[in-house]
């Protein structure tokens, strides 16, 4: 695999992380020259299996320093940076031209051999480095980059940031908020994991004290009896909502009955999130089934055209099988039809007490968050960090 993993460094792609566990996952060989072969032709360069590697290392390389200044630059708090790439051993003029945003136009030129020289590489034999000019532009935003330097010329996209910032650029009050993963919000009513009902609350204390941002992670479907994964950057699916979150004391209220009765919280002890979602599930269930009752026709046209039966049906297969989509029937695995009812799921071999629970938490879910975005302070807002 001799310079695979360096090409595959060089291409931006990341042939290994540490997990949450703290394990070390790598690549396979054949991942990373699938990965590799697919954007090979837009690095410009030639690459069809792991052989290519130590060639196309050495030819990206040459592309990269003979690109004397990138397609696009960064700037902060008003200064632009316009990095050259030539040899070290170059002197010469350099000239920026800078288009704001605003329609000014901001000039800046120099002697390479002022700049400092960092970043050196030898590519082809030759001695190159990195020289950095400074220009103040003066104000933020968007701005087109027209250069000239080692006997070349060209233009590139630029954005100067600011360092700081709690608002739009500009002036105006300071502007703050919270960042709160959903899963911290815990409550006696809620358990070990907060729901709804508290960011409800959270948004109602924010904004009497002037607040205006609430931040938290995604809250997309996961998987949290077999296989168990609750990492909020692991759903089960993308188009559907973790139904642990549910605010099952607002569901209870709705059918006239009491809320369900969290586990206590034991201070300082982990989430465990299977006896979580197992509580959770065990009042869910029957309120599930005397929500279809009461909300069964709005429940059907809303799962059949948002694919909610066919995720529902999904999920009821994998509680059953208590595996991956792996070792599913052949016809689940294999890709099965699409499912746009609780008939078409039975008929595939789904349960049906399975499939109605999972499609009525997506249509409560799906109902909850738009009311909270509904009933929230007009001050506040909310936004799901990446």
């Amino acid at each position: 695999m001799t310079g695979l993993r360096e090409l595959a460094d060089a291409a931006g792609i990341d042939a290994g992380y540490r997990s949450w566990r703290g394990d070390v996952v790598t690549a396979s060989e054949d991942a990373l020259v699938a990965a590799i072969r697919a954007v090979a032709p837009d690095l410009g360069v030639a690459f069809e299996s792991a052989g290519d590697a130590p060639a196309a290392l050495a030819e990206l390389e040459r592309l990269r320093w003979a690109e004397i200044v990138p397609a696009a630059t960064v700037g902060w708090a008003g200064e632009l940076v316009v990095p050259f790439s030539v040899p070290a051993e170059l002197e010469g003029a350099w000239v920026v031209e800078v288009a704001t945003e605003s329609g000014r136009t901001v000039r800046a030129e120099g002697q390479l051999f002022d700049l400092p020289a960092e970043g050196h590489a030898y590519p082809g034999g030759v001695v190159r480095c990195v020289r950095r000019a400074r220009v103040a532009v003066g104000e933020l935003g968007y701005h087109t980059v027209r250069w000239q330097a080692a006997g070349a010329s060209g233009e590139a996209f630029a954005i100067v940031a600011p360092e700081r910032a709690w608002g739009g650029p500009g002036s105006g009050p300071r502007r703050w908020g919270v960042f709160a993963p959903l899963y911290g919000l815990a409550s006696p009513a809620s358990g070990q994991t907060g729901d709804l009902a508290a960011m409800r609350r959270l948004f109602a204390q924010l904004a009497a004290r002037g607040g205006r941002y609430v931040a938290t992670l995604p809250i997309l479907a996961a998987s949290l009896d077999e296989p168990c994964e609750f990492s909020p950057y692991a759903p089960t699916s993308r188009m559907f909502w973790n139904e642990l979150y549910l605010d099952l004391g607002a569901l209870a209220a709705e059918l006239g009955a009491p809320p369900p009765a969290a586990p206590p919280i034991v201070a300082g002890a982990p989430i465990d999130y299977r006896s979580q979602y197992r509580w959770r599930r065990h009042a869910l269930d029957p309120m599930a089934e005397r929500l279809m009752l009461a909300h069964g026709a709005e429940i059907d046209a809303w799962a059949a055209e948002t694919g909610a039966y066919d995720y529902a049906a999904f999920r009821a297969i994998g509680e059953v099988a208590r595996r991956s989509w792996h070792s599913f029937p052949a016809p689940w695995r294999d890709g099965a039809p699409l499912v746009k009812s609780r008939g078409d799921a039975i008929a595939l071999g789904a349960d049906a007490a399975r499939v109605t629970t999972h499609a009525v938490a997506q249509w409560a879910m799906q109902r909850q968050l738009e009311q909270l975005a509904e009933g929230r302070s007009s001050s506040t807002s909310i936004c799901r960090s990446a």
